[in-house]
């Protein structure tokens, strides 16, 4: 891994690459609307990776709940900047 994995991501297209990367999907495949398990076929344990790895790169804390409401790029998006993180488009 390369250090740009430990950094946190500053655009929303470098957040859906990252993103992309713990669903194990390519990043192409990833719209603002894409569900993350209905579309892609994302498991439960891709869902718990998600949100570990937002804690890591942002430093914010997620939710038992929260695991299973960010649900697409969308809702990521939104609850990231709820916690004050700022990704530019």
């Amino acid at each position: 891994m390369t250090s740009d994995h430990y950094r946190s991501p500053k655009t929303v297209e470098e957040l859906r690459v990252r993103l992309a990367g713990a669903i194990e999907v390519n990043p192409e495949l990833i719209g603002p609307d894409t569900l993350f398990v209905e579309d892609l076929g994302a498991k439960s344990i891709n869902a718990i990776l998600v949100c570990l790895a937002l804690e890591e790169w942002f430093g914010v804390e997620v939710s038992n709940d929260a695991v299973w409401e960010l649900v697409n790029l969308r809702t990521v998006v939104e609850f990231l900047r709820q916690k004050g993180v700022s990704l530019s488009d």
